[in-house]
């Protein structure tokens, strides 16, 4: 937080990061202030008052992601959570994955340049359709074994078996 905040660090890649890290196995840390925007660096060795705002952009994101990871047992921590599998997809700017742990599953597919791009992903080794909610909005979605995406720079899809309590 001392060597510059997320913001002058990952810039618009911000909010895909921070999902990144509650999608991937472990414990996602949060720094003081970071789940309401502070938009300023932190003094390490010192005491650093950090004034709360009473209302924040980030703080019903960092809400939903917490929920999710908290109600769906695929994103749980260790031998509790579902391994982390690549999912096949046609360009090397995106990442796409899924984790499951019995019926629970969360798909998340990652466009990891500057610029926009257009991806096929096979969402799943099954040829039949499923049921899951879209994290964005939060509606049921029809995912298809094979489906084609045009992500903006920076931009992500997140599907899980659990619609998160927190729109």
């Amino acid at each position: 937080a001392w060597e510059g905040t997320e913001f002058e660090r990952m810039g618009a890649a911000v909010p895909e990061m921070a999902t990144l890290e509650f999608l991937f196995p472990g414990i996602p840390m949060i720094y003081s202030g970071q789940e309401v925007g502070l938009n300023r660096r932190l003094s390490f060795f010192d005491k650093d008052q950090i004034t709360w705002p009473s209302s924040s952009a980030w703080t019903p994101f960092y809400q939903k992601l917490i929920d999710l990871k908290t109600r769906n047992s695929a994103l749980w921590n260790g031998s509790y959570g579902g391994p982390l599998v690549a999912l096949s997809n046609d360009n090397s700017h995106v990442i796409s994955f899924a984790r499951s742990k019995g019926t629970n599953r969360v798909i998340g597919i990652m466009n990891l340049s500057n610029s926009a791009q257009t991806v096929t992903v096979a969402m799943q080794a099954s040829t039949k359709n499923i049921s899951l909610y879209r994290l964005a909005t939060n509606s049921k979605t029809t995912v298809t074994p094979t489906m084609t995406f045009t992500l903006p720079a920076f931009g992500y899809e997140v599907y899980s078996t659990v619609a998160s309590k927190v729109n």
